[in-house]
């Protein structure tokens, strides 16, 4: 059974299995049914931030489709949410169907965050607080005398309303969202064991993981893997550049009395000063660098020769 209050707009809870045939102005809960939800501290402060790991945080746990995140920052982590605007637009036509009646929408997460304790949703569902994530458990698995009656007066539907575009969506079949709906409920309540089973021993190899990055100074995230990657190919590329340059020099043939003054680098290019005999031997010593190493600039000036190779 779904409730509804009035306020300026009804507030109304609404799950997969509902049908609202009333007509009228809605601020709609969606359960947590109708997305993806996670708790993970991150080596950021800001949810701007960490809106840009969201789509890693989830890397391997979401189906195939386009995904958009929110991020919600609790104390030292982050609530990470992930949905698929075609597909939550696409269930809303089942529950509600003029979209002319939705106001806004809203995440259960974000509306009735403030549940403690159990809920009762109807005779077969309930909402529960699990370490700060609201999630929906089989209404067997809990005992509450709780019931949405008691919290959607006081649900916040105040900020954080989600925007999904238009509705003018292909709808799936009947038959397709009905398996769809009985393979997700029971892929669901088998993962939420699991989830609750294993909580304990994950958060453990969390703190050990994190502990090892911090011992050994180690990356965090793919971003700054590809980051240091990135960087040490360039100083590879440059010391690389610098050694072909005293292979070359190795090849020269300097007569007595001549010798290398200084040799000078920067990423852009290399400063080489050879004091020679004469201008003649400036432009013979020229000739002897390999025709791939890019010379820059030469100059000959008080039996100095003065060598610029490009990086």
């Amino acid at each position: 059974m779904t409730k509804i209050f009035k306020k300026k707009n009804k507030v109304l809870f609404v799950s997969k299995a509902d049908h609202i045939q009333e007509r009228g102005s809605y601020s709609v809960i969606l359960s947590p049914e109708f997305y993806w939800i996670k708790k993970v501290k991150l080596p950021v402060k800001k949810e701007k931030d960490a809106l840009k790991l969201a789509p890693s945080t989830f890397e391997g746990n979401l189906p195939a489709g386009d995904f958009s995140f929110a991020v919600r920052k609790v104390e030292d982590a982050f609530i990470m949410i992930a949905y698929n605007k075609k597909q939550i637009a696409q269930e809303l036509e089942k529950v509600l169907p003029y979209k002319s009646d939705i106001a806004q929408i809203f995440f259960a997460q974000d509306a009735l965050g403030s549940i403690t304790a159990c809920t009762a949703i109807n005779d077969k569902a309930a909402l529960s607080n699990l370490d700060g994530i609201i999630i929906q458990v089989p209404r067997a698995c809990t005992d509450t005398a709780n019931t949405l009656d008691d919290i959607l007066p006081q649900a916040d539907v105040a900020k954080h309303a989600v925007k999904l575009g238009s509705f003018d969506n292909v709808l799936l079949s009947s038959q397709d969202l009905i398996l769809a709906g009985v393979l997700f409920g029971l892929l669901f309540v088998a993962l939420l064991g699991e989830y609750i089973v294993y909580k304990s021993a994950v958060h453990q190899l969390d703190e050990r993981k994190m502990a090892v990055i911090k011992e050994y100074n180690l990356p965090r995230t793919s971003m700054q893997l590809k980051s240091i990657k990135k960087s040490l190919l360039k100083k590879f590329e440059a010391q690389k550049k610098l050694r072909d340059l005293l292979f070359a020099l190795s090849n020269v043939r300097l007569e007595k009395g001549e010798y290398i003054e200084s040799i000078e680098a920067t990423p852009k290019e290399t400063t080489l000063l050879l004091h020679v005999a004469s201008k003649e031997r400036a432009s013979a010593i020229q000739k002897m660098f390999p025709k791939d190493m890019k010379i820059k600039d030469a100059k000959f000036q008080d039996l100095t020769m003065t060598i610029k190779i490009a990086s």
